[in-house]
């Protein structure tokens, strides 16, 4: 975000050019664009790879799908994210707020490109003083200032918040495929998604229905 030195921007005289305001509320409202918070579609498009040893196993791999005397599976990441209710309620609980923190943005910054129309109309029709005009502009600066400080505040919270929400998905996702291999005992289960690392996965080996149901079991309990 580029600053604004209040001196280079605005003279500290009498004289406010109506160019120099119509620039400085453009680049506010440039300013105010919220820079990607919710990508929740890139939640887990990441590889996430566990592996886990056999008990004093060197058989060959099981009909569930092995290669060589690896018992392999996946799970399609993008299904999960598209179907786990957990995803769904997050996202929709985060967009809400998103709508709100954008909202009151939104209005301190009408408030404030009202109160430079006014300013610019008293200055053409000479209605105030050099000192009432250098008051004013002193008071646009700190306005203009404090509006660009609360976007990047709530940018600021917004991505916090959903970097917390990925983690809290991650984790019960790792934390249901690990209890699923108690019983399934892969030797990997490897995470698939478009534009991921695995370029090509047998469907048999697929056991995303198995554990987005676990997933959606398990979250309809809490």
């Amino acid at each position: 975000m580029e600053d604004i030195n209040m001196q280079d921007e605005i003279p500290i005289n009498s004289s406010i050019e109506i160019e120099t305001l119509n620039r400085l509320s453009k680049q506010l409202r440039l300013s105010l664009i919220f820079n990607g918070v919710l990508l929740f579609a890139v939640l887990i498009l990441y590889i996430f790879f566990f592996r886990t040893v056999k008990d004093n196993s060197s058989s060959s791999a099981t009909s569930s799908g092995g290669i060589g005397n690896n018992n392999i599976a996946y799970v399609n990441s993008d299904t999960l994210i598209e179907n786990y209710d957990m995803v769904k309620e997050l996202k929709t609980d985060l967009e809400k707020k998103k709508v709100i923190l954008e909202a009151e943005v939104t209005s301190k910054q009408q408030s404030f490109e009202a109160k430079v129309k006014n300013y610019q109309d008293n200055l053409l029709k000479k209605r105030i003083s050099d000192e009432q005009a250098k008051n004013a502009e002193s008071k646009l600066m700190k306005e203009r200032q404090d509006i660009m400080e609360l976007s990047d505040k709530y940018t600021h919270l917004l991505g916090q918040q959903e970097l917390e929400m990925n983690y809290r998905v991650q984790d019960s996702i790792i934390n249901i495929v690990h209890r699923m291999n108690n019983s399934k005992k892969y030797d990997f289960i490897l995470g698939f998604s478009k534009g991921g690392g695995i370029l090509f996965a047998n469907e048999k080996h697929n056991i995303t229905k198995d554990v987005l149901k676990q997933l959606n079991e398990e979250y309809k309990k809490k």
